[in-house]
């Protein structure tokens, strides 16, 4: 019996998409390592894991934790990534998020925890200001399985996996 797209693709994030993201974070001792070894990627491994990780941080935290994290380095690469993978509304979600920050260099971790730093100072909750960007972004997150799926069969179609 042939396996069907959604076991192919599922396939593929187990067999690529995790090892893949565990092997950036081998042996890495800080943030600055991890975000190296991450800028170093081909384009499209590196939306993917960028899609992976703004879909394991922001459900869990919104976007106020998402841009503390270092993964928040990784926001442009997540915005692209999502609209690749054909989930325009998690890139739009990626985007308003972005702009709600106010900063150009999104990918500068200092410059973003300032600019979060400059909001509290003036009085914003965090939770609240971020939260419709959270919002858009969490109604177009699913269990879970789908965009696994969806990650999987990308990596499939790009080569990047055997």
């Amino acid at each position: 019996m042939s396996e069907t797209e959604a076991e192919k693709g599922q396939r593929a994030y187990r067999e690529y998409v995790v090892p893949l993201i565990l092997s950036l974070s081998q042996g890495v001792t800080s943030d600055d390592e991890w975000s190296a070894r991450y800028r170093r990627l081909p384009e499209r491994p590196r939306q993917l894991v960028a899609c992976a990780k703004a879909f394991a941080d922001v459900p869990n935290g919104g976007f106020e934790q998402y841009f503390r994290n270092s993964f928040g380095d990784s926001a442009r690469d997540a915005m692209s990534g999502f609209k690749w993978l054909g989930r325009l509304e998690l890139g739009e979600a990626v985007s308003d998020a972005i702009s709600l920050l106010g900063i150009d260099s999104v990918e500068d971790r200092h410059a973003r925890r300032s600019a979060l730093e400059i909001l509290e100072k003036s009085g914003v909750d965090l939770g609240d200001y971020f939260d419709p960007a959270t919002t858009r972004f969490l109604l177009g997150y699913d269990d879970g399985r789908e965009l696994r799926v969806q990650f999987g069969l990308a990596a499939l179609r790009e080569g990047l996996c055997p």
